[in-house]
């Protein structure tokens, strides 16, 4: 025993006066000088930090207003007014309504359905024979002051269309 611990450099109790080996390069039978260096160990963190959004200021673009439609006039000499349609109906023995102010290029028309036959006449337009279900209609294309009336009833069917 005594010599396993010489080799291994230590001491026995057995009667070894010899004083323990002194620390060489080859200590414990390694040889320090070849033997590899440790790796260096680089600690690592336990926790991965979470990354950070970095927040940029940026001006919103400014809002757009809508295009506006934009209203045209149509010029007073050449374009007249867009003529509109109106209507006179005849009730029992009477035009409803009697008088019209219309616009030229209007269309007036004359509509019945009565147990009496009926028609339409004034300067320049007549709806012919009289009848019981009946519609009449005529563009107005010059200003002045038009009378109509019924021929079958000319004293109490009456009325009057002023084009402008």
């Amino acid at each position: 025993m005594a010599a396993l611990a010489a080799a291994c450099g230590g001491s026995s109790d057995e009667g070894n006066s010899n004083p323990p080996p002194a620390a060489s390069p080859t200590a414990r039978g390694v040889d320090i000088a070849t033997r590899p260096a440790a790796a260096a160990v680089t600690p690592v963190s336990p926790t991965v930090p979470a990354p950070t959004a970095t927040a940029t200021a940026t001006t919103p673009p400014a809002p757009t207003q809508p295009a506006q439609p934009t209203a045209t006039q149509p010029p007073a000499a050449t374009q007249p007014p867009a003529p509109t349609g109106r209507a006179v109906s005849v009730a029992g023995f009477t035009f409803t309504p009697r008088t019209l102010t219309v616009p030229v290029g209007t269309v007036v028309t004359w509509t019945w359905s009565t147990e009496e036959p009926h028609n339409v006449a004034g300067p320049g337009f007549n709806s012919g024979a009289p009848t019981r279900d009946g519609r009449f209609s005529f563009t107005f294309s010059s200003p002045g002051s038009y009378a109509f009336n019924c021929e079958v009833h000319p004293v109490d069917m009456t009325g009057t269309v002023t084009v402008q």
